[in-house]
């Protein structure tokens, strides 16, 4: 009777501390950003519209180059041209700082929008999962952890099947 008492005892304590403790994880933030189908789209997006706009630039360098070129070829003589040189390159000198005003819009957006959804996939991850906790590792707000508690490959998986909508 009493080894029926103790190990009613036992079980209980077992149950009471595994039941109480709450179920955590972590994730390495860097490792699921880099390989969100998201951020990879809209990165592909960013690079696509730099581009068009780099190629803008460039052909206006080139225009530039030759019109100085043909300047110093003929010395100075025409002065429609040095006017139409100082215009080009104060033209191209707005539209590089549009361009690179543009790029650095963009880039905030494209982030702000991707952290936004990775921050709502790893809660609904949560829930779905019965987690209490999942930290992030990555920016030095976790310093140790468990690797057994290292969720960030389940985690990668289903921000990508949410993404794409097969979740």
């Amino acid at each position: 009777m009493i080894w029926v008492v103790l190990g009613l005892i036992v079980v209980y304590l077992a149950f009471e501390h595994f039941a109480g403790r709450p179920k955590t994880g972590f994730i390495i933030i860097q490792d699921i950003y880099s390989q969100f189908e998201m951020k990879k789209e809209l990165q592909k997006k960013y690079e696509s519209a730099h581009n068009a706009r780099k190629r803008i630039a460039d052909s206006m360098v080139m225009n530039i180059r030759m019109l100085g070129q043909k300047i110093d070829a003929e010395k100075g003589k025409d002065t429609s041209d040095i006017s139409h040189f100082k215009a080009m390159r104060m033209e191209y000198s707005e539209r590089k700082q549009r361009s690179d005003q543009d790029d650095s819009t963009q880039s905030k957006q494209y982030d702000d929008a991707i952290l936004n959804q990775l921050n709502q996939y790893v809660k609904d991850y949560g829930k779905e999962n019965h987690y209490e906790y999942i930290f992030g590792n990555g920016n030095g707000s976790l310093m140790d952890a468990d690797e057994s508690k290292n969720i960030t490959a389940q985690v990668t998986q289903y921000v990508n099947q949410r993404y794409e909508g097969k979740k």
